[in-house]
């Protein structure tokens, strides 16, 4: 095969030092393919053998077990700071184990880049019938009464695949397949009213505390935008109706400790500076980033889990974590308190 069909040079160089942080090395075999596939033949498949992992994981993985052709690695996404596709692909293999917990089995709205993140993005809800076997199909049944298919994610080939086709943001329903209508999750979103992320720590320990109050234990995300998301992991014993009644209560409860700094008025312009708590991902078909899932924001941000203590720390805010240091990060924070 020509030299000049080969992975741009630059690329092949990161992903050989990030899969060495990881333990992992580039062999031959089926897997990450970033060649034409009109061009491809059996030999110019690379893996990632043994699957990159973080040195606190315990078992091996590999990360993908088929051949997913990667197509323009050298696009550069995140012109500030050269990132290009191929990073972003290599850190959604590299993050696939830890990610895939959070969105097998849930709705995806994929955020979509076709060139910078400067040039703006979509937002895509639909499953195109070109994609392949292995991206799931979930349907879900519209207020209208319509079918809607949406695309899903369970595996590493097809968080691999959704990556080349310029996905950079993965948004997902608080429940999952194979009961879409009682949700195994609340997601409670605090939104400041800029970058103060002071507001946005003391907003989350009152919260933890409104919750505590009632028995129940929040696991805080880091956005990777402004905010901070709490997330209450459910039973699955309350249907869409229950939880937002409850979730409002929540919330009702939370802006009345501090009602100078805390809101829950839809509208920016009744917000008059304060926080807003938003209980809206509580309804159907209402999404939220999936943990882990890359930001479209300069320097490349990353929605990372963090421990309560952490939050603590005065230095952290939204987007203290990217695709270049997200995986240096424990793979599952919550672990010891989920």
């Amino acid at each position: 095969m020509p030299l000049e069909w080969l992975v741009d040079a630059s690329f092949v160089v990161r992903a050989e030092r990030a899969l060495e942080q990881l333990g992992g090395e580039l062999t031959e075999g089926p897997a990450l393919c970033p060649l034409p596939p009109s061009e491809l033949t059996e030999d110019d498949w690379i893996d990632v053998e043994g699957g990159p992992r973080h040195a606190s994981d315990a078992t091996p993985a590999c990360i993908s077990r088929s051949a997913v052709p990667l197509t323009h690695p050298e696009r550069v996404v995140f012109g500030e700071d050269g990132i290009t596709k191929g990073d972003v692909v290599a850190y959604y293999a590299a993050v696939a184990d830890r990610m895939l917990p959070h969105l097998r089995g849930r709705p995806l709205t994929l955020e979509r880049f076709r060139k910078t993140i400067a040039d703006g993005g979509f937002y895509q809800q639909g499953r195109p019938e070109h994609f392949p076997g292995y991206v799931p199909r979930i349907d879900v049944v519209r207020a209208s009464g319509e079918i809607g298919h949406h695309p899903g994610c369970d595996s590493a080939d097809a968080l691999v695949f959704l990556a080349n086709q310029g996905v950079l943001t993965f948004h997902g329903w608080a429940a999952r397949e194979p009961d879409l209508e009682h949700p195994d999750r609340l997601v409670l979103d605090l939104d400041p009213a800029d970058e103060d992320f002071a507001s946005v720590r003391r907003a989350a320990f009152a919260l933890r505390d409104v919750l505590e109050d009632r028995g129940v234990h929040g696991l805080p995300l880091l956005t990777g935008s402004r905010g901070l998301h709490v997330i209450v992991p459910l039973d699955g014993s309350s249907d869409w109706e229950e939880l937002m009644a409850w979730t409002k209560e929540l919330g009702a409860a939370l802006v009345k400790t501090a009602p100078k700094e805390l809101t829950r008025a839809f509208y920016k312009s009744q917000r008059r500076g304060r926080l807003y708590v938003d209980t809206g991902r509580a309804r159907r078909g209402h999404t939220a980033v999936i943990p882990w899932t890359v930001r479209g924001r300069p320097g490349a941000p990353v929605a990372a889990p963090i421990t309560w203590a952490e939050l603590e720390n005065p230095l952290l805010h939204a987007r203290s974590f990217t695709l270049r240091t997200a995986l240096d990060r424990p793979a599952d924070p919550w672990r010891p308190t989920a």
